[in-house]
């Protein structure tokens, strides 16, 4: 069973997306249980653990918060639950990755990538990939998801991650690493670097700022099929 957030400030489309969720529920023979939040403080100061939650990203009923307030609300708060931002305006899109953002479906919602997200969810929960190294004769089992990036020092290479401890130092080199890593979400845009493509922010011609605020080099050589790789992986996973 799933349990659902659904926070939106209009009625009429909290109705609607019950009606998506149980005709998906119907399809898949899946249980799901949802709650409503019609503003982002309720959804905010409600302990309830949910496994997703949909998010308007345009809450402006009476002054409320909008979804980006709430979402870095929540993070703030330690709440990690996977987010489907839903949304009248594509644009915003690189807003949604500033608070990790599982997803990113535009109005008027269409059943069928909402089923598609929530399919990919729940892959995304079978399939964790891990990366193994050694550390100081210890060895580590790191989610790939938490990688932010690798960076290559020689016959080292760093690997900055989004929990703690935020960097640690594996006695491997950079290529050694890379290719142990799920080549659908990494992509080394620089000899020295290698990039999680689910934490980036945005990018220009030189370089790539993450999540963390951190950047890092894009080579000049890297960066046409660093842009077409990103586009692939924002369409793959719903960002397009």
């Amino acid at each position: 069973m799933l349990h659902i957030a659904i926070c939106d400030d209009e009625a009429p489309m909290r109705k609607y997306i019950r009606k998506c969720l149980s005709e998906y529920s119907m399809k898949r023979n899946f249980d799901l249980l949802f709650t409503e939040y019609d503003c982002g403080e309720a959804l905010v100061s409600d302990n309830t653990r949910h496994d997703i939650i949909l998010l308007d990203f345009q809450l402006d009923h009476l002054g409320e918060r909008n979804g980006m307030l709430v979402a870095r609300a929540l993070r703030s708060s330690g709440v990690d639950t996977p987010i489907i931002f839903l949304t009248n305006h594509a644009k915003v899109v690189f807003a949604a990755f500033e608070v990790d953002a599982f997803r990113f479906l535009v109005k008027p919602l269409d059943p069928p990538k909402l089923f598609k997200a929530i399919d990919d969810y729940i892959k995304s929960t079978e399939i964790d990939a891990t990366l193994v190294i050694s550390q100081n004769r210890e060895t580590l089992n790191l989610s790939t998801k938490q990688i932010i990036y690798v960076e290559g020092d020689g016959k080292y290479c760093r690997i900055h991650m989004a929990t703690k401890p935020e960097e640690m130092e594996c006695h491997e080199t950079l290529a050694q690493v890379e290719e142990r890593l799920p080549s659908q979400y990494f992509f080394r845009c620089h000899r020295s670097f290698v990039v999680n493509m689910r934490h980036v922010s945005s990018y220009t011609h030189d370089g790539i700022t993450l999540k963390d605020k951190k950047w890092v080099p894009i080579s000049r050589p890297k960066y046409n099929s660093f842009q077409n790789a990103y586009i692939e992986f924002s369409k793959k996973f719903g960002f397009m």
